[in-house]
């Protein structure tokens, strides 16, 4: 593919997705004042965060990129099987939260708030995040960033695919919930894309999504922190144990990485 068909691709589905992300903050800043003066909080939540970003958001997404080229991966397939999933989830686990790392350590040296959702958030409205985050969330997301971006960034190659994939999945959380949590994500959107174009399926990015939720929004709020204690065992899994295993899982996945990414 040509270097000037590829910057098209590339700029028209940053367009696209500037355009669902535009349309769904301005409809979310003029209606949720309207709404919240009328019914209640968690079915405003409902609307902002789950309908409108997925109804029309989406069909504007959708409508900029539907002639768009799709190719098939050009790295070879690997099966699914439930070894092979927990490996690239011990990886994406063990290696999205240390990135985060100094960036939180910057906003507590400061003195500032860390955006995003807060703990006291989702023990407030507990069923929804649970919904929101381990249901909506991994299935509407993986539609979006893993099939309807991804299918049409695999005409630029495997690497380059990913990578750009997963900038455009980070993007939106910087605005959304921080610098930190786009790096998170992006971290996650690679190993996400990479399950996706190597299975040929949708399902395994919407579990490992699932679960990496999990991981980083419901342990570490249900996590008792009030002791010496507690708090060293989180951190030694957190800082020690889950980023030593997924290095060493990655070094020993190298050459299944340099085939895929050949």
């Amino acid at each position: 593919m040509e270097t000037k068909n590829k910057s098209l691709t590339v700029s028209r589905l940053f367009l696209a997705l500037t355009v669902w992300f535009l349309v769904y903050k301005l409809t979310d800043h003029f209606l949720t004042p309207v709404l919240s003066e009328r019914i209640p909080e968690v079915v405003v939540m409902i609307i902002t965060s789950m309908i409108i970003p997925y109804t029309i958001s989406l069909g504007a997404f959708y409508l900029i990129v539907r002639n768009m080229e799709i190719a098939e991966p050009s790295c070879p397939e690997i099966k699914p099987v439930p070894g092979r999933l927990l490996k690239l989830l011990l990886i994406q686990c063990g290696l999205t939260i240390p990135v985060m790392i100094p960036i939180n350590m910057i906003y507590k040296l400061s003195g500032r708030d860390m955006p995003g959702i807060t703990a006291d958030q989702i023990l407030e409205h507990l069923v929804f995040y649970v919904i929101l985050l381990l249901v909506f969330a991994p299935v509407m997301e993986e539609l979006l960033f893993r099939k309807l971006i991804l299918d049409r960034l695999t005409v630029l190659g495997t690497v380059p695919a990913i990578l750009i994939s997963a900038a455009f999945f980070a993007l939106p959380h910087l605005y959304s919930q921080g610098p930190a949590q786009m790096l998170y994500t992006f971290v996650l959107g690679i190993m996400l894309a990479y399950v996706t174009l190597t299975s040929r399926k949708l399902w395994p990015a919407i579990v490992l999504h699932s679960l990496s939720n999990i991981y980083g929004a419901f342990i570490p709020t249900f996590w008792p922190k009030d002791t010496p204690a507690t708090l060293a065992v989180y951190a030694l899994i957190y800082i020690i144990l889950m980023p030593l295993t997924a290095i060493i899982l990655t070094v020993l996945s190298r050459k299944e990485i340099k085939k895929v990414c050949a």
